[in-house]
């Protein structure tokens, strides 16, 4: 049985004044850092030294942006934290992310909803074919530039061909599809569970676009943690997160809150928020650590 205390899994890979941050205000003595810095980042690895946390460092790995890499790079960290465990949360973050709750706070709402599953559910987009087809290029990154625009040409034209030939790669393991934020903040039991399919998430995934949006959606959903799901309905609430590309607020430029967000995240009900790599994004989190009692 799980006691009290939290892991927090962090993949970062830029923006090292941002990542600081986020480890000073989780730095406490009932969380357990576990921490991927990017194999092309030149963030170095004693960049921060914690005071009351214990902070543990996942070797680092060359993770692509939509590629399997990601799901490859997050599985890693919930193994090494479920290894350390058990833990009563496991938290998926970006190193751009930060708290909108002081630990405190954090741990006393996490205690009130013991069992509860925090993953966000996109409703709203069909977005299938990410792991119905074959992708070309799958570990090449965004797709940018002259060369970009070959591959991504060159994309498009086998799925056309396999729609043709109404390939389904996904069919086979009989799941209903589902989609949603890349993080969340779930219990052992289910980051166990997630563990124990890791077989099943390579096969099924290992070919798709964007796979780390998928995995915990359709393994979750589709088993007896269904029912311990805090919200289906609402991407954000049900991740617990804040997030200027699809907030009520509205997009933000470059998807970053602003200093005049404050207000509205000072308000907020859910516990993280990410992104603030903006112009005023230092100032922003400032803001928000003295408001909410953040370290």
């Amino acid at each position: 049985m799980a006691d009290n205390r939290h892991a927090y899994l962090i993949m970062a890979h830029h923006r090292p004044d941002l990542l600081v941050l986020l480890l000073e205000a989780i730095d406490d003595v009932r969380n357990d850092i576990y921490l991927h810095i990017d194999a092309k980042s030149s963030i170095d690895s004693n960049i921060y030294l914690p005071q009351k946390s214990n902070l543990y460092f996942i070797p680092r790995n060359n993770v692509q942006w939509a590629g399997y890499s990601q799901v490859d790079c997050t599985l890693k960290l919930l193994k090494a934290a479920v290894q350390n465990g058990p833990y009563q949360y496991y938290h998926f973050l970006t190193g751009s992310t930060f708290p909108l709750k002081n630990q405190d706070d954090m741990h006393a709402f996490f205690d009130a909803h013991k069992g509860t599953e925090f993953v966000g559910f996109d409703n709203h987009t069909t977005t299938i074919e990410r792991v119905k087809y074959y992708h070309l290029f799958h570990e090449s990154g965004k797709l940018t530039g002259l060369s970009g625009h070959i591959k991504s040409g060159l994309r498009e034209s086998l799925k056309f061909i396999q729609k043709l030939l109404s390939v389904d790669l996904f069919k086979k393991y009989h799941l209903e599809y589902k989609k949603g934020f890349a993080y969340w903040s779930i219990t052992d039991d289910a980051a166990r569970y997630l563990i124990d399919h890791e077989a099943v998430i390579y096969r099924m995934l290992r070919y798709s676009i964007s796979g780390d949006e998928v995995f915990v959606q359709v393994l979750l959903y589709n088993s007896q943690f269904k029912s311990k799901l805090y919200s289906l309905t609402d991407e954000w609430e049900g991740s617990l997160r804040e997030c200027a590309w699809g907030s009520n607020i509205g997009v933000r430029p470059g998807c970053n809150y602003t200093y005049m967000d404050l207000e509205y995240l000072l308000n907020s009900n859910l516990c993280f928020a990410l992104k603030f790599e903006g112009a005023d994004g230092l100032a922003l989190i400032k803001k928000i650590k003295e408001h909410k009692k953040i370290q």
